[in-house]
């Protein structure tokens, strides 16, 4: 699992100083954390499966979601080089824990635009996950 770092949650606030105030999109609009693409040949190998609480990589921790990073479709895809996806083994959805503790799964088809708007915590666009 990742937490959602780009403008979202816990950017620039690693010793946990976000507070749930600063969710003004509402906790159950705001992705905090979800399922990390690994590549299959990578899997417990190298700094891109380390555990999340070893900040040791960059890669170990930060997942992007948006316009411009949009969900692994693949769950067997190799390394992108200019970005880090969010994905599942499973395939066709992800899984995510939002800021008010209830876990969803999104397709991957999702719209992008909406994704970016749920990877941040106050933006002033809150909208519904998608089912």
């Amino acid at each position: 699992m990742m937490m959602v770092q780009q403008l979202g949650f816990t950017y620039g606030n690693r010793r946990g100083g976000t507070k749930l105030a600063h969710v003004t999109d509402g906790t159950s609009n705001v992705i905090f954390l979800g399922e990390k693409h690994t590549p299959m040949n990578n899997q417990g190998a190298n700094q891109l499966d380390y555990a999340v609480f070893s900040a040791r990589y960059m890669q170990n921790q930060n997942r992007c979601l948006g316009l411009t990073c949009p969900l692994e479709v693949d769950p067997q895809a190799d390394v992108r080089a200019d970005y880090w996806p969010f994905g599942s083994m499973h395939g066709g959805s992800v899984n995510f824990a939002f800021v008010d503790g209830s876990v969803r799964s999104i397709g991957i088809e999702a719209n992008l635009r909406v994704l970016g708007y749920l990877a941040r915590k106050d933006d002033g666009n809150a909208v519904q996950p998608p089912n």
